[in-house]
């Protein structure tokens, strides 16, 4: 599974897709930017994909797609992936497993460094232990 956060125009997460990839979630912050860019850029550059709503959809190619809006404080409660492996605890250790996310896509995300202990939590809840990367691209310098 990927997830792309502060997704914006989701270039990386459609790339993911066209390339076949399971199930792809994109986030942001504001449900306009969802609503304004994301969903036309995947209805543009993702075949067969067509969706008017921020709901779970299918395309041909059989990847799952998912939108979701909200800060990095509390965006992994809407997580459909998270909330069901919190429920499980790992019989070995007694402690709830964390979520399957394999890759985790970052694009010019972080504009305050005061987000940063946020996105570091949310990642942490959301990445595979044993082997999920997380890749981060940002500038050096913002004006």
């Amino acid at each position: 599974m990927i997830f792309q956060l502060g997704c914006g125009h989701g270039l990386p997460g459609i790339f993911a897709c066209l390339e076949g990839a399971a199930t792809i979630h994109f986030q942001d912050f504001n449900v306009e930017v969802l609503q304004c860019l994301t969903i036309p850029n995947v209805n543009s550059n993702v075949p067969s994909f067509q969706r008017p709503a921020l709901q779970v959809t299918k395309c041909d190619a059989g990847t799952e797609i998912h939108f979701f809006a909200g800060n990095w404080c509390e965006i992994h409660k809407l997580l459909p992936y998270v909330q069901n492996i919190e429920k499980d605890l790992n019989v070995s250790t007694g402690k709830v497993l964390d979520a399957q996310c394999d890759i985790i896509l970052m694009a010019e995300t972080v504009y305050s460094i005061f987000a940063l202990p946020h996105l570091y939590e949310l990642i942490k809840k959301c990445i595979t232990p044993s082997h999920g990367v997380a890749y981060m691209a940002a500038k050096k310098h913002y004006f």
